[in-house]
């Protein structure tokens, strides 16, 4: 190695996935099946979130940013990639021999050259995204990779490309945002969160409780409040949690409702208890189809003005999180 002159950074980051089979307390980080490649580039920091309306969003680069969509939520099959942010220098590399379309960086003080494909110059390919309501993500990035994706002063970053041009978007060191809507085709969802922000949609109990780890005593606990549910966060950091792990909705008026989706927590085998009602006060439970995934659709359209989520397994923890997103269908 005292007389290697040359080091590639690789360009063959190919993106994959891995699914696992159904998980339980005893098998938990275990039976995965074999990678499956889904591109040969794009490899570079993948990060997946789940939507409330049951859509995957994966977010990774190089070359560029890319996004890709999983509208069942499966991760077996994706649409993309979608590329929201390009920037790349088009000058400055080398154009003949092995190394062509590479950007040889100026030789370190061993002597050493590193080179780095010219397509991963620029943005850096890493992005953050996160959901924001059911069927939307707020997704940010950067630019340029910070000290080496673009041409910067001598010394103030770790070699950079400085005779590398042509930058789309130039090379200003800064940050791009934006919004993307997924649409899986689950045609009649309700707009909860709007009906929420707009008080025509009530939670009917009015105690919440605290929940989640608390070393401290019940006072450190997390407090959970109404909007968790209709927050798009599906995760248990915002969660609705009533002491009889129940919770009723009110809805502005009777609708053909069709299935429910749900983001939850049970302590037990049994399935969630979906009753409904068209006074508050009389409900009943209506027969279901077959489960898909987070959604719960009902054999046949119920009309209901109320709905009531709860978790019929005996209450083991009271410290659980419960209802961390809920989602209504029909029309």
């Amino acid at each position: 190695m005292k007389n290697f002159k040359s080091r590639a950074i690789p360009s063959n980051i190919a993106l994959y996935t891995v699914l696992s089979a159904p998980q339980t307390d005893e098998t938990w980080g275990e039976n995965w099946g074999e990678p499956v490649r889904i591109s040969a580039d794009g490899g570079n920091s993948p990060s997946v979130e789940l939507l409330g309306n049951g859509s995957l969003v994966l977010a990774s680069g190089r070359t560029d940013n890319q996004l890709r969509f999983s509208y069942d939520g499966r991760g077996t099959t994706w649409d993309g990639p979608f590329r929201p942010w390009t920037n790349y220098p088009t000058t400055g590399g080398e154009t003949s021999g092995e190394f062509a379309g590479w950007y040889r960086y100026d030789p370190d003080s061993s002597g050493c050259c590193l080179y780095r494909p010219m397509r991963h110059l620029g943005s850096s390919g890493t992005m953050g995204v996160e959901a924001i309501s059911g069927t939307q993500a707020f997704v940010i990035g950067d630019n340029c990779g910070s000290g080496w994706g673009c041409p910067c002063p001598w010394g103030a970053g770790w070699m950079c490309p400085q005779r590398a041009g042509g930058y789309a978007r130039g090379t200003t060191h800064g940050l791009w945002k934006t919004t993307v809507t997924v649409n899986n085709g689950r045609a009649g969802r309700l707009d909860l969160p709007a009906m929420f922000r707009n008080d025509q949609l009530t939670v009917v109990e009015t105690s919440f409780s605290r929940y989640g780890l608390c070393p401290e005593g019940i006072a450190g606990c997390r407090q959970s409040y109404a909007a968790f549910a209709f927050d798009g966060d599906i995760r248990s950091d915002t969660s609705l949690v009533t002491p009889n792990r129940s919770v009723t909705l009110r809805l502005p008026r009777a609708y053909q409702l069709t299935g429910v989706g749900l983001h939850m927590n049970l302590q037990g085998d049994d399935d969630a208890r979906i009753q409904v009602s068209t006074n508050g006060v009389d409900f009943s439970t209506p027969a279901r189809a077959a489960r898909d995934g987070y959604l719960r659709p009902f054999a046949s359209p119920v009309t209901a003005q109320y709905v009531r989520i709860s978790d019929p397994n005996p209450i083991t923890n009271t410290l659980e999180a419960f209802l961390n997103e809920v989602e209504l269908y029909g029309s």
